[in-house]
Protein backbone atom coordinates (compact mmCIF):
# COMPACT_ATOMS: atom_id res chain seq x y z
CA UNK A 1 0.00 0.00 0.00
CA UNK A 2 1.25 3.47 -0.81
CA UNK A 3 -0.10 6.84 0.20
CA UNK A 4 0.52 10.26 -1.30
CA UNK A 5 -1.00 13.71 -1.38
CA UNK A 6 -1.49 15.85 -4.48
CA UNK A 7 -0.38 19.08 -2.84
CA UNK A 8 -2.78 22.02 -3.10
CA UNK A 9 -5.16 20.02 -5.30
CA UNK A 10 -8.84 20.84 -5.07
CA UNK A 11 -11.46 18.09 -5.07
CA UNK A 12 -11.96 18.48 -8.84
CA UNK A 13 -8.25 17.89 -9.51
CA UNK A 14 -8.20 14.82 -7.29
CA UNK A 15 -11.22 13.35 -9.10
CA UNK A 16 -9.60 14.21 -12.47
CA UNK A 17 -6.39 12.42 -11.45
CA UNK A 18 -8.32 9.37 -10.30
CA UNK A 19 -10.41 9.28 -13.50
CA UNK A 20 -7.25 9.41 -15.65
CA UNK A 21 -5.77 6.25 -14.12
CA UNK A 22 -5.81 3.36 -16.59
CA UNK A 23 -5.10 0.24 -14.52
CA UNK A 24 -6.49 1.32 -11.17
CA UNK A 25 -10.16 1.54 -10.24
CA UNK A 26 -11.76 4.05 -7.87
CA UNK A 27 -12.83 2.46 -4.60
CA UNK A 28 -14.62 3.33 -1.37
CA UNK A 29 -12.59 0.83 0.68
CA UNK A 30 -9.43 -1.19 0.13
CA UNK A 31 -10.95 -4.66 0.60
CA UNK A 32 -10.55 -6.18 -2.88
CA UNK A 33 -8.03 -7.97 -5.12
CA UNK A 34 -7.80 -5.16 -7.71
CA UNK A 35 -5.41 -2.22 -7.72
CA UNK A 36 -7.51 0.60 -6.35
CA UNK A 37 -7.32 4.25 -5.42
CA UNK A 38 -9.46 6.09 -2.92
CA UNK A 39 -9.82 9.61 -1.57
CA UNK A 40 -10.13 9.07 2.22
CA UNK A 41 -11.77 12.45 2.91
CA UNK A 42 -14.62 11.54 0.55
CA UNK A 43 -14.79 7.79 1.24
CA UNK A 44 -13.32 5.70 4.05
CA UNK A 45 -12.89 8.59 6.54
CA UNK A 46 -15.75 10.89 5.50
CA UNK A 47 -17.64 10.40 8.78
CA UNK A 48 -14.74 11.68 10.90
CA UNK A 49 -14.56 15.33 11.87
CA UNK A 50 -12.01 17.49 10.05
CA UNK A 51 -10.07 17.82 13.33
CA UNK A 52 -9.93 14.04 13.81
CA UNK A 53 -8.81 13.49 10.19
CA UNK A 54 -6.10 16.12 10.65
CA UNK A 55 -4.80 14.32 13.75
CA UNK A 56 -4.65 11.13 11.64
CA UNK A 57 -2.66 12.93 8.92
CA UNK A 58 -5.50 13.06 6.38
CA UNK A 59 -5.53 16.48 4.69
CA UNK A 60 -8.68 18.55 4.47
CA UNK A 61 -10.83 18.89 1.35
CA UNK A 62 -9.91 21.81 -0.86
CA UNK A 63 -12.98 22.89 -2.80
CA UNK A 64 -10.97 25.09 -5.17
CA UNK A 65 -7.52 26.57 -5.57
Amino acid sequence: MISFEIRDAAKQEVWGFMDALKMIVRATSLGDVHSMVLYPVMSSHRDLSPKHRQRMGIPRIKESI
